[in-house]
Formats: C-alpha cells, structure tokens, sequence
C-alpha cells in the first residue's frame, strides 16, 4: 500500500492552510515520527531539495486515518511509525534530474 500522496503545489506548503482534504501529518497523528530528508543535507543528494520549504508531511484524510489506525496498533506491540517522505513538490523532482 503506498502512503505517499504526491503534491506539487508549492503554495500549499507556504501557506497555513492546505486544500480540503489533506492534513500535516504531525497534527493527524501526533506520535507519528516525522524526518523529512529532503528539506536538509541528510539524503542522498546532500543538500536541501529545491521545493521542500518545511519539513512538513502533508496527506490526504482519508491516508492520514489509515496511518493513525496502523500507529495505534503498532503502539500495542511499543511500536511506531517514521515517516521520511509524503509531498513530492514538481521542484523536487526537477532537482532530482539535475
């Protein structure tokens, strides 16, 4: 199952407010770990991804339930989900073929 949901708005992630239907993912599911690589020098370019302005992971509700079910149930066994990636800005993309 894939979790991502890929968002080229860059306007969604400057502004505070996001289109219906998507969350920031540390709000959804507060004891998500989040490491979003790709806005430092921690991946396997070695710098910042043109397009990540915050290290913010935004999905769609419905994806974002579907996580916090699985994090719960993970809690029952002390584990939890990390999530690297979720937005994919075109920018990034386009830094990525440079």
């Amino acid at each position: 199952m894939i979790f991502a949901v890929l968002v080229s708005w860059i306007s969604i992630v400057q502004a505070a407010e996001l289109p219906q239907g998507f969350v920031y993912l540390d709000e959804a599911i507060p004891t998500l770990q989040i490491d979003i690589r790709y806005f430092s020098n921690h991946n396997f370019v070695g710098e910042p991804i043109d397009g990540y302005l915050q290290p913010k992971a935004i999905l769609t509700r419905k994806a974002a339930n579907a996580l916090n079910n699985v994090q719960k149930e993970l809690a029952n066994f002390g584990l939890g989900l990390k999530v690297f990636d979720a937005y994919r800005p075109q920018q990034a993309v386009e830094h990525f073929i440079r």
